[in-house]
């Protein structure tokens, strides 16, 4: 979902590519002041081409609408009052598509070109990948694998499935609440308790080396399944590098804090999820 902080960098760019100033008179024709004004036609043009819905189009295209109207109807689109007042909730998912519409105008006509890596950025943190004039969702299943995990839990007898909840719910939690550090903490913490679940259930029914496990490090368990072939070469070198990436909070200098979070989040799921399909492999 394109959260409101992103949509309020969206406003501010629309507005700021489709209105200009003009001279504001009274009734004798004398100059008040200037005002910005929506640019009608330009934004109309813009609006259609990127499919934008038809009552949104003919909502906001008004040549005497302020700039401060044109950025309070974009916001209200997030919310769906502007389709409607009253049922306003129903409206949300057709706010969420004309609000996606925009930004892939605005990324493809590369308006206000100073904003748009912020832009990505925020969309990324949203959960979504500019493309060839796409947005794609990058991490809306993570719940649903989530949920396949802990059914792998019970299906291999796994110990620390209370653990897996609470790590999951915390950093979804932080994450949700902008504290990345503690975010990006959860995800490892989850990364490691299900290397080690892994290791351990290769150890006792498939290796059976009563390899002791249950108190190791997270570098011991990672060592004892690179030892075991347990993934290929190049896989245990990505779960080195990732693990040493979980660990570095804040060292990576081009990227956000919270970029590092919604990258350890999907990251962590998606791996967590591949180590556990590995025992499929051996039973």
């Amino acid at each position: 979902m394109i959260s409101r902080r992103t949509t309020l960098l969206i406003a501010d760019i629309i507005c700021n590519s489709f209105t200009h100033q003009v001279r504001d008179t009274d009734g004798y024709g004398r100059t008040r002041g200037y005002t910005n004004r929506v640019k009608e036609e330009e934004l109309r043009n813009f609006l259609f081409e990127f499919n934008i819905d038809g009552y949104t189009i003919n909502h906001l295209c008004k040549s005497y609408y302020s700039e401060e109207t044109l950025k309070k109807n974009i916001l209200n689109m997030h919310t769906g009052y502007f389709y409607n007042k009253v049922n306003y909730n129903k409206f949300v998912s057709l706010g969420q598509k004309d609000i996606k519409g925009m930004a892939i105008g605005i990324l493809y006509r590369r308006l206000q070109p100073e904003s748009l890596d912020m832009l990505e950025n925020l969309l990324r943190i949203d959960g979504y990948i500019y493309e060839k004039e796409k947005l794609y969702e990058i991490n809306t299943d993570v719940d649903d694998k989530a949920n396949l995990i802990k059914s792998k839990f019970k299906k291999y007898g796994f110990n620390n499935e209370t653990e897996f909840d609470v790590f999951y719910a915390n950093m979804n939690e932080h994450f949700e609440n902008s504290k990345w550090e503690d975010s990006i903490h959860n995800s490892r913490k989850l990364y490691e308790i299900v290397l080690k679940e892994c290791a351990i259930y290769y150890s006792k029914n498939i290796a059976k080396d009563n390899e002791k496990l249950s108190n190791a490090k997270p570098i011991d368990v990672r060592l004892y399944l690179e030892k075991n072939n347990y993934f290929s070469e190049d896989e245990s070198n990505i779960i080195q590098y990732y693990y040493k990436y979980l660990s570095n909070i804040g060292s990576h200098p081009k990227l956000a804090l919270e970029e590092q979070a919604d990258f350890s989040r999907v990251m962590s799921i998606n791996t967590i999820l591949y180590a556990i399909n590995r025992l499929e492999k051996y039973i």
